[in-house]
């Protein structure tokens, strides 16, 4: 991004002792004024190529500040998942104090699939161990699987060092459940389980929320709620704990006459988890088929809907707030043309000032997608465009924006496009407010 700053030359004039004492703060003001303007700045950092092609479900960081995400294509360029050469990557990128470097650490195969697998978002267990999910592959029928990466324990040969796969679990379609989300990271507990959804099977097969407990050397699956498609919703899109023990998450389909979806609570009791459906979506009034959301320190819920909503039914950003007992839901802002062109869509974030960021994956100037800042003043939202993704076939800062936005400690938000950059395979970039 460039930034123009407009000059105001001082003209020689004879100024009165009350003015000129007014100049040490003018300075500072006009000072700060011009680094807040340069401090706002989009960055490219990585351009992806051979090595990882077409960033698919966004990325997630750890708590050290190093990111994690999966691509469609590149890698093992001897395998032929019928587009771009490669099936797809598991990368990692962090700063080493000197820069950025990104480390492949692991090319997916045709072992499990002869097409691309959708791979998910990673997230980082407790004992450093990457785990993620892929929508589709697997054993049985393309029914996705669950698979965890581990370093090799052996000192590296290479510079390039692929880490060890392990096999967690392949769904079936059946009652355990099948095609697990790829948009919303896996979430462990203190104890090591982990919890995810998957859209599809189940005992009515509109999907189900499961846990894994790790046993032994393997890990055993207990399916905590299956969606019936009615009232509760139906293909379920990820959770999000409370301090309390319960989960919340969102369902991209059911929930009434306009099927657009639900946002669900489920807690746990003596005899297992009672589901209760806090909101319907409604299409053109609120949105429909939502994100997966997002919880803040009060316990406000936030989405994005793909579609429906107030303003030419091109999506919303809903908030969903506890209150006396209720909740209470609003949007926050209705799109007007639509917001998804691939993978989907996925919830904004809070940073520390109280803003919500996020992206889109259409739209914006070039209907490329948009880094976009909602900003909450006297009960009301502002919504503010930031960064308009480059035309297609355009280079930097890509094009087609996905996943949530992830911060760091010090406020700067990065994220992956798709496609363009210098390679048209997508790129890493780094927004500094």
């Amino acid at each position: 991004m460039s930034h123009h700053q407009a000059e105001t030359p001082l003209r020689d004039a004879k100024l009165k002792p009350a003015t000129l004492a007014l100049f040490p703060a003018l300075l500072l003001a006009v000072v700060m004024a011009i680094s807040a303007a340069q401090a706002q700045e989009m960055t490219v950092l990585y351009n992806f190529g051979n090595a990882g092609y077409q960033p698919w479900q966004g990325i997630n960081m750890d708590s050290h500040g190093r990111i994690y995400g999966t691509t469609l294509y590149g890698g093992d360029e001897s395998c032929d998942a019928g587009g771009p050469a490669g099936c797809g990557v598991v990368f990692r990128f962090a700063n080493n104090g000197s820069g950025w470097v990104y480390t492949p650490l692991y090319y997916f195969t045709t072992q499990y699939s002869s097409f691309p697998m959708d791979p998910g978002v990673p997230t980082v267990a407790p004992n450093g161990s990457v785990f993620d999910v892929t929508f589709l592959g697997g054993e049985y029928d393309s029914n996705g699987m669950i698979f965890s990466l581990r370093p090799s324990p052996t000192r590296p040969v290479s510079v390039i060092s692929l880490w060890n796969f392990n096999s967690v679990y392949q769904f079936t379609g059946m009652d355990d459940g099948g095609n697990p989300t790829p948009q919303s990271p896996l979430v462990f507990d203190a104890e090591g389980n982990f919890y995810g959804t998957a859209g599809g099977g189940g005992t009515s097969n509109y999907g189900v929320v499961y846990k894994f407990t790790p046993s032994g050397n393997s890990w055993a699956e207990d399916v905590l709620y299956n969606f019936t498609g009615f009232s509760d919703g139906a293909y379920p899109n990820g959770i999000v704990f409370d301090s309390a023990g319960n989960m919340y998450g969102t369902t991209g389909g059911g929930g009434g006459a306009s099927g657009c979806g639900t946002i669900f609570e489920l807690s746990p009791t003596q005899s297992g988890w009672t589901e209760t459906t806090l909101y319907a979506f409604r299409y053109g009034i609120d949105g429909c088929a939502t994100s997966p959301l997002y919880r803040d320190a009060a316990g406000n819920l936030y989405g994005i809907t793909n579609e429906g909503g107030p303003d030419n039914n091109g999506g919303t950003v809903w908030e969903l707030s506890p209150a006396n007992g209720s909740w209470t839901f609003n949007v926050l802002h209705a799109f007007s043309y639509e917001t998804v062109a691939f993978g989907g869509a996925y919830p904004p974030v809070l940073d520390s000032l109280g803003n919500l960021w996020g992206t889109i994956s259409a739209g914006g100037a070039n209907q490329t997608g948009e880094l976009f800042k909602l900003t909450q003043s006297n009960g009301s939202w502002t919504f503010t465009d930031v960064v308009d993704f480059a035309p297609r076939g355009g280079g930097a800062p890509g094009c087609y924006a996905v996943g949530s936005p992830q911060l760091d400690s010090s406020g700067n938000l990065y994220g992956v496009s798709q496609m363009c950059g210098d390679f048209d395979g997508g790129t890493i970039w780094k927004y500094t407010p």
